[in-house]
């Protein structure tokens, strides 16, 4: 089984391959997470690909789409209390249901470490929902660990 990862610059399949990750942040978070809107999810799409410094992957086993990641580098400006610096972030990775589990993910990420290391930089960040429990132990289990916490109070 070979996954490929490959660049793309299509908002219609991103847009499909958003579907279930973001009806699922709709399920766990609704008070901040629309369910999927196809019409609104696209323009979102569109923008992202147009946006110079954005890169959108797509991971495929044979002809089948697996899943997808949407990175871009992100650029810390020096301030008085923070030296400058740069990551690799990665704004959204998904796999579909049905392909977990088979090293879809892992293999995005690997390709997301070359990216990095290609453009010089020494950090990819991402961010995940704390009540994504496997989300977490997937991250954990690629090497990334926790060093910043956001914490909230509603009210």
């Amino acid at each position: 089984m070979k996954i490929k990862i490959t660049e793309t610059a299509d908002p219609l399949l991103l847009t499909q391959l958003n579907k279930e990750v973001q009806n699922l942040h709709a399920t766990m978070q609704p008070h901040i997470f629309k369910p999927f809107d196809e019409q609104a999810i696209e323009m979102a799409m569109r923008k992202i690909v147009s946006t110079p410094n954005n890169k959108c992957h797509i991971a495929s086993i044979g002809s089948e789409i697996c899943g997808y990641m949407i990175s871009y580098i992100r650029e810390y400006p020096e301030t008085a209390f923070t030296i400058s610096r740069k990551s690799l972030y990665i704004d959204q990775i998904a796999v579909i249901a049905g392909q977990r589990n088979k090293g879809i993910g892992k293999a995005l990420l690997k390709y997301a470490y070359h990216m990095a290391i290609y453009a010089n930089i020494r950090r990819i960040e991402l961010d995940h929902w704390t009540s994504n429990s496997p989300a977490s132990q997937f991250f954990k289990n690629n090497g990334f660990s926790l060093y910043r916490e956001m914490l909230m109070k509603e009210m």
